[in-house]
């Protein structure tokens, strides 16, 4: 072991305490009121298909101002009638591999919702009040894109190939959670949407209950956990149900409000029974 002369101790130690200094001038404690809680709600919704879903989000527009939207899939245009007069942006980040049969470019595709992350990025940095909710619809897909990626690109594998050592898994990990993490912690409401599979309790024998596709720990990045289904009545009445999985905040009345169900749920509902009483 190379020891330190007395003088390179003495360089260090004031080295060390500049960058200390540094971080100092940068990081800054905050204190936690109870108004903080509903501020901006970073908010988890899954379900089968045509539950309700993006509904859900685009909801979000009415009264929480201009919406940014990361589309992997179709289906907000259909819905644009029922929110004619709302600021809602998207960007569809799909990017076909023309090469193959009917493929994903996962790579570009990834390219491209880097780029939209970093637009939204700056232009709620820049001014909080341009941007008030921000969406991914739906991680199911990045996530899947994020294993082919890392297939692909880092383990040099086909793509329906299995990762064979648990710790590759990190790199897809990673990179998932950089794309997640730089959108949660932005000052505004943050709603990702995932797609729902049949729940496996063995090989080949499913519970009859389904669960959410999307890397595993999504779920405790984000404070609400919804579930949206859709059933139908005697008299063949569609009913668009959600159902509150997991919350962090308690109701007015500082009561838990997991386990509760509501039908045609919408954003601002959320909102309001998140808020504290007056």
């Amino acid at each position: 072991m190379v020891k330190l002369s007395s003088w390179g101790s003495v360089a260090q130690k004031k080295t060390e305490e500049k960058e200390v200094a540094q971080k100092a001038t940068t990081l800054q404690f905050q204190k936690l009121t109870p108004e903080m809680a509903v501020k901006k709600l970073k908010v988890g919704v899954h379900g089968m298909q045509k539950t309700g879903k993006t509904r859900f989000w685009m909801s979000a527009a009415k009264n929480n101002g201009p919406v940014y939207a990361i589309i992997t899939e179709p289906g907000v245009k259909p819905l644009a009638r029922l929110f004619p007069d709302q600021e809602i942006y998207f960007v569809e980040v799909y990017e076909p591999d023309y090469g193959g049969l009917f493929e994903v470019e996962a790579t570009k595709t990834l390219a491209n919702i880097d780029q939209a992350v970093r637009m939204i990025r700056q232009k709620a940095l820049e001014d909080p009040k341009s941007v008030g909710v921000v969406v991914v619809d739906s991680v199911t897909d990045v996530w899947k894109w994020v294993q082919e990626w890392m297939k692909s690109e880092v383990l040099k594998i086909d793509k329906t190939a299995r990762v064979k050592q648990q710790w590759d898994w990190g790199h897809a990990n990673n990179k998932y959670q950089n794309i997640i993490m730089q959108l949660i912690s932005l000052p505004c409401h943050v709603v990702l949407t995932a797609q729902d599979r049949d729940e496996y309790v063995s090989a080949g024998q499913t519970s009859g209950g389904t669960e959410p596709r999307w890397q595993s720990q999504t779920p405790y990045w984000v404070d609400v956990v919804i579930k949206t289904t859709k059933v139908k009545d005697k008299a063949g009445g569609v009913h668009y149900m959600a159902e509150i999985e997991d919350c962090r905040h308690p109701d007015a009345n500082n009561k838990p409000i997991a386990g509760e169900q509501s039908e045609n749920f919408d954003f601002e509902q959320l909102v309001d029974k998140l808020k504290p009483a007056q």
